[in-house]
């Protein structure tokens, strides 16, 4: 059976208290010995900056007395050929299993690897 738990205060909140949250500590049993904080390294993409980097600090500042991490990268995004965001909502997303069927995953990554650093945007074409 399942039931709906109340917000607490929003979703970037609940982020925010991912490095105890994700081992469901202090309630699961050997949740204790799994908890590590700082994390060496966390990644996402520029428009989390805001919302998770920056509930994650302040969630675990205010509850730990501690950043929650030591290392940050923000990835830039894959643009369209006018340089938009690629969204579905705006329809103009390369579908990937296109790519991944016809050239496959490493390709892929290797593309995408080369193409500069991975905090820059990364303008797609139809076909890589």
């Amino acid at each position: 059976m399942a039931r709906r738990v109340e917000a607490v205060i929003d979703a970037w909140f609940d982020s925010g208290s991912m490095p105890a949250a994700q081992w469901g500590y202090p309630q699961e049993p050997g949740s204790a010995e799994r908890f590590v904080m700082p994390a060496e390294f966390v990644c996402e993409a520029i428009d989390q900056t805001r919302g998770w980097f920056y509930s994650l600090l302040a969630v675990n500042v205010l509850v730990h007395g501690q950043v929650p991490y030591r290392h940050v990268l923000a990835l830039g995004h894959i643009v369209d050929a006018d340089g938009r965001k690629m969204s579905k909502s705006l329809g103009n997303v390369i579908d990937p299993w296109t790519i991944l069927d016809s050239r496959g995953a490493d390709p892929l990554r290797w593309w995408m690897f080369h193409q500069g650093s991975p905090w820059t945007s990364t303008r797609a074409r139809a076909s890589p």
